[in-house]
């Protein structure tokens, strides 16, 4: 018998703490104080997830049903995205191995580019040293055919020639 009232007092301390329970859960909240942890902008945004859905019209087997189509869609969503992400990795990779011949290819490109410019340089050299000993050719050649014209005419004027003011050679 005591045991029956000890069970009977048990039970009636878990109703009395059930009913005064529910007061607990909507607690009066004085301005600036928060009634969570979380701020009241996502304290609202998490109330609203939970309640957009949700017509009181709608029957358990209808929620479900509408459940099941947002999952499916979800999926088929994720599944696209995967595909996607995939594609993108694919491509990404393939990108980088055609950079990295690019690469390759670029720093022959300017090795070759480096020798044909040291080359240029040599040959630019060459050419204004030839322009130099031909024009320095030439006159040497102008020299000397004033020279020989000055001879001849010595050797004329020894001779006993008259050699006229116009035909002496100008210097």
């Amino acid at each position: 018998m005591k045991q029956r009232y000890s069970y009977q007092w048990i039970g009636l301390g878990i109703i009395s703490i059930l009913l005064g329970s529910c007061g607990c859960t909507e607690q009066q909240a004085r301005p600036g104080m928060r009634t969570s942890n979380l701020p009241a902008a996502q304290t609202n945004s998490v109330a609203l997830r939970f309640q957009e859905g949700t017509d009181h019209s709608q029957t358990v087997v209808q929620s479900a049903v509408e459940l099941s189509e947002k999952y499916s869609a979800l999926s088929e969503e994720m599944v696209a995205l995967r595909q996607e992400n995939h594609a993108l990795a694919t491509e990404n990779a393939e990108l980088k191995l055609r950079i990295e011949v690019l690469e390759q290819d670029l720093s022959q490109c300017e090795g070759e580019l480096n020798e044909t410019n040291a080359l240029l340089l040599d040959m630019l050299g060459e050419l204004n040293e030839w322009k130099s000993d031909v024009l320095d050719y030439r006159n040497e050649m102008r020299d000397s055919a004033k020279a020989q014209m000055n001879a001849l005419l010595k050797i004329l004027s020894m001779m006993g020639a008259e050699v006229s003011d116009s035909q002496e050679v100008s210097q």
